[in-house]
């Protein structure tokens, strides 16, 4: 049983869908179907824009970084690995870059933000809304709708939170904001999918990045033929994604889903004694990190006795924490089965607390 802080686990209506066989390209079938999926996920997104790139969510937010950073002044906050990480994309394009971080565990929130916000003189400032390294989420939509008022451009790592947690690219004051096809969404890893706002379009169209490929007004129209060769079953299956997904009640239930399964392991963990890392109040929706004294022998125990795999710590927590994921296609069941199988093994002597 997989419950990894990603990928998700695949359901057999999306590995079916998957082998389905290729088609071209260039046809209305596959044309079609990419239209359908960029308009979807414009809705969802609540953007003007949607470019569906294929590759990971990583490529995604450094072709966000390429086009909204390069030769501007850039703002990154950052509480954890991913934090860090998106702050080292944008430093590779920006004209200058500065990282302002809070301590691990901690959320980024308006109050602790603002004023290094008033004092940077950036044109773009980037965040990660959910930070799954230490299951983290952030206050996303106060900080970008103030940066917004400030005139900058907002730049959002949405791979842990959107489409498990509620976000509104126009509501919230995002212009560039990414996600993954193989996390909330419980499709197979290899489509990034970024939403721009009216916004972001035109900055797109002025933008300086260094690759034609990079620069995301390369990738915005569905309408012809993508620039690279499309991985088409990675299509169909994200199709099916969405089918399931709307099937279920659409975006707003499997937001609910996603918080009350978080809620379910944070719950469940406190009750065995076990340290939950992260601020009260702003837990992430897809990833649950705790503490324990020997991650890598607890992780064991539970895949060879068990048969559940769940992620290893990383960063500066790498140490001595697991991280459990609840996104995708996970189910409550899982979850109970988990909780069970650790509180079992919580009742040894042997436990590594």
């Amino acid at each position: 049983m997989l419950l990894l802080p990603g990928p998700a686990k695949l359901v057999d209506r999306i590995m079916d869908a998957y082998l389905k066989q290729t088609v071209s390209p260039e046809s209305e079938e596959f044309l079609t179907l990419k239209r359908g999926i960029i308009e979807k996920t414009k809705k969802y997104f609540d953007c003007d824009g949607l470019a569906a790139i294929e590759g990971t969510g990583t490529l995604a937010i450094e072709m966000m970084a390429a086009t909204a950073c390069t030769g501007k002044k850039v703002l990154c906050l950052s509480n954890g690995e991913y934090g860090g990480r998106l702050a080292k994309a944008c430093a590779g394009y920006a004209k200058e870059a500065r990282e302002f971080s809070v301590p691990i565990g901690s959320s980024l929130t308006l109050g602790r933000v603002s004023q290094k916000i008033d004092d940077s003189g950036a044109e773009v400032l980037a965040l990660v809304h959910s930070e799954t390294s230490s299951g983290v989420s952030n206050e996303v939509e106060k900080i970008c709708s103030y940066a917004k008022e400030k005139g900058m451009v907002t730049l959002v790592d949405g791979i842990g939170s959107i489409f498990a947690a509620d976000f509104s690219s126009k509501r919230f004051g995002v212009d560039f904001a990414c996600c993954s096809s193989s996390m909330a969404l419980g499709a197979p890893s290899g489509i990034g999918l970024i939403g721009l706002s009216a916004g972001a379009i035109e900055h797109a169209k002025k933008s300086a990045a260094p690759s034609y490929y990079m620069n995301l007004s390369n990738h915005l129209s569905a309408s012809n033929p993508p620039i690279p060769t499309p991985s088409v079953w990675l299509y169909h299956s994200l199709g099916e994604a969405y089918k399931i997904l709307e099937e279920h009640g659409g975006l707003p239930v499997n937001v609910k889903r996603h918080a009350e399964g978080s809620d379910f392991i944070r719950k469940n963990l406190v009750s065995m004694g076990i340290q939950v890392v992260g601020e009260a109040g702003y837990h992430s929706n897809t990833v649950t990190v705790f503490s324990t004294g020997n991650p890598l022998a607890l992780s064991q125990r539970l895949k060879e006795r068990f048969g559940i795999e769940i992620g290893m710590g990383i960063g500066a927590l790498g140490e001595n924490t697991l991280r459990v994921g609840h996104l995708g296609n996970f189910t409550l069941a899982e979850l109970d089965y988990f909780t069970s199988s650790l509180k079992e093994l919580a009742s040894e002597a042997s436990f590594p607390r």
